[in-house]
């Protein structure tokens, strides 16, 4: 159970209504008791789905780092991601197991940077050298800002106790930017909130 209440949707002025569009789930419900830093932080997420990093790659890194931190939201948001971006379930099975003998080479290099770089804050030399065998700098460098990010993301989970949504994010559609259609008003929102709480 959430240690704060969320923003509740009929209460929300347009500008924060339409930060709650763009990814209407739990997370940004409490987010938005900042909205200014909320609406950096969708920026940031909705940027990394946008990135250099392959989706199979990118949901390897975020489902290794929600293993990592035991973050069961993130876990449970980001399976759906995971198979749309293409991840067996033999390799999600891998990559939260740690078992790199059964993934690919670079998605085995990426667990080893996620692990290190979460326990140890800094990559080791090798697995550093490693994954510069495999991945571009940009990849590097934009796989090391999604790590903090979702580690991030984990504590402020775990801090406020966020509540598990009832259904997954619509992926698809917020690749798109249409998590809920711009033009709709927040009632719908608030409505849409109300049924997936159902």
């Amino acid at each position: 159970m959430a240690r704060l209440s969320y923003v509740d949707p009929a209460d929300m002025s347009d500008d924060l209504c339409a930060q709650l569009q763009r990814l209407p789930i739990n997370l940004t419900r409490m987010l938005l008791h900042a909205p200014r830093t909320a609406s950096g932080f969708l920026d940031m997420a909705i940027g990394f789905r946008q990135g250099v990093l392959d989706p199979r790659l990118r949901e390897t890194v975020i489902l290794r780092v929600a293993t990592d931190q035991d973050s069961l939201y993130q876990r449970m948001q980001h399976l759906a991601a995971a198979d749309l971006a293409g991840l067996s379930g033999d390799e999600v099975d891998a990559i939260t197991r740690g078992d790199l003998t059964r993934l690919d080479p670079r998605l085995a290099v990426a667990v080893r940077v996620v692990d290190e770089c979460v326990s140890r804050v800094r990559v080791s030399d090798p697995t550093f050298d490693d994954a510069r065998k495999v991945f571009s700098p940009s990849e590097l460098v934009e796989m090391t800002l999604l790590i903090g990010f979702y580690m991030m993301t984990a504590r402020f989970l775990a801090t406020f106790g966020i509540d598990l949504d009832a259904v997954p994010v619509d992926w698809r559609r917020a690749d798109r930017q249409e998590a809920v259609p711009c033009e709709l008003p927040c009632e719908y929102v608030a409505r849409l909130m109300t049924e997936s709480a159902d």
